[in-house]
């Protein structure tokens, strides 16, 4: 997604970028729509492959990012406000379309409504400060609940800028080392239940500071720019017997992992699965050699211009697409009348209603995500 610091483009990671925003914005739709409830099979199959689309792309964010001469707190600014900037412009939308939603429609309270702009504005999902009686993670939240990904890559860059700093120039070891110790160190805290700390425990995902994340996350950022270093996702570089074997090998690890731990995702999605903090090195490891298949596949098929220039587009965008496609899918199906509080009870839908609800929502979404897309480039230009 889009840095504050980044390194020479290249088309494999913008199209890896594409592949997983679209399967992001199919998992969601799957859920808003009742799909998923409906086709269990199906989700088992596009699961192993849709949840560590976030590793992926916190991966790739630190595949492209390099040390500037700036200074450390200039680098800390800037990627913080590539990170929350959109965030916040688009929330400030959202908060006078809720407006109209909840206090002119609804009638909700006006404490009601504070607390719900409170969660957007802070990411705090679970807290309840001018409207105590209620509780569970508040309605309006659901509209920017994929902003957990933006937060918890900005507190991390607090550690992660420094390092790369300070790791300058010093052997590809060091920065392999650091960044399995931080990954050990958010796994030791997730052992200490730090996780639970910011309100109600689940869903975790939802909290800006999930502490066992934040060195998680600035160490799988670490050693995506430790795997830039050594080559990875260069193919062009290699001989095709290599690339191969790589697949290979790649593949019998996602087997391995996924047949021996049945929900791999602990970290950072916040799920808790037979490993319990050995998650944050089995679901890393397992989503490395994801983007080893996926990118091989780019490298393959980047070559058909049509395809290329599809998911370099939604690749490119994908901070953009990730800030508003799961607001425009809920408020597709508010308008619809088929939405519910989905975390808390499953959306009730037959298997043809919740087909038709896909069909729409995927038809829709990127529809209004493009227009949106476009409209902000008008608006730069």
């Amino acid at each position: 997604m889009e840095n504050g610091i980044v390194k020479k483009k290249i088309d494999e990671i913008s199209m890896m970028k594409g592949i997983g925003i679209l399967l992001v914005v199919f998992g969601h739709m799957g859920f808003i729509s009742g799909f998923n409830s409906n086709f269990p099979i199906l989700g088992e199959i596009i699961t192993p492959i849709e949840t560590p689309m976030m590793l992926m792309f916190f991966l790739l964010s630190g595949y492209v990012s390099s040390p500037h001469n700036n200074q450390i707190g200039e680098d800390l600014r800037k990627r913080t406000k590539a990170l929350l900037l959109p965030y916040y412009r688009f929330s400030v939308v959202m908060l006078v379309i809720y407006a109209i939603l909840y206090l002119g429609i609804e009638h909700q309270s006006l404490g009601w409504y504070a607390d719900g702009a409170l969660g957007i504005l802070l990411q705090l999902q679970s807290f309840h400060f001018f409207d105590p009686e209620i509780s569970g993670i508040h309605p309006m939240f659901y509209g920017v609940i994929i902003g957990w990904y933006l937060f918890q890559m900005a507190a991390s860059s607090f550690i992660f800028i420094p390092l790369l700093r300070w790791l300058q120039g010093k052997p590809h070891s060091y920065k392999l080392i650091s960044a399995a110790g931080l990954i050990a160190l958010g796994a030791v805290l997730y052992l200490l239940n730090l996780q639970g700390l910011n309100g109600e425990y689940f869903p975790p995902v939802c909290k800006i500071f999930i502490l066992p994340n934040i060195p998680g996350i600035a160490g799988v950022l670490l050693l995506g720019n430790w795997l830039s270093d050594i080559g990875f996702l260069k193919f062009d570089e290699m001989k095709k017997e290599r690339i191969l074997l790589t697949v290979v090998v790649s593949i019998l690890l996602l087997a391995v992992l996924y047949l021996t731990d049945d929900r791999l995702y602990d970290f950072p999605i916040g799920k808790w699965g037979t490993y319990g903090a050995l998650g944050y090195f089995s679901a890393t490891i397992y989503s490395i050699a994801l983007l080893e298949i996926l990118g091989v596949l780019c490298y393959w098929v980047k070559r058909l211009a049509a395809v290329r220039n599809f998911l370099v587009f939604w690749g490119d965008h994908s901070l953009d697409v990730l800030i508003v496609h799961f607001f425009f899918g809920y408020l597709i199906a508010y308008l619809a009348g088929f939405w519910v509080d989905y975390l808390s009870k499953p959306v009730t839908a037959t298997a043809q209603q919740g087909i038709l609800r896909l069909i729409l929502l995927m038809i829709l979404v990127p529809i209004l995500c493009y227009t949106y897309i476009q409209a902000k480039s008008k608006r730069k230009n």
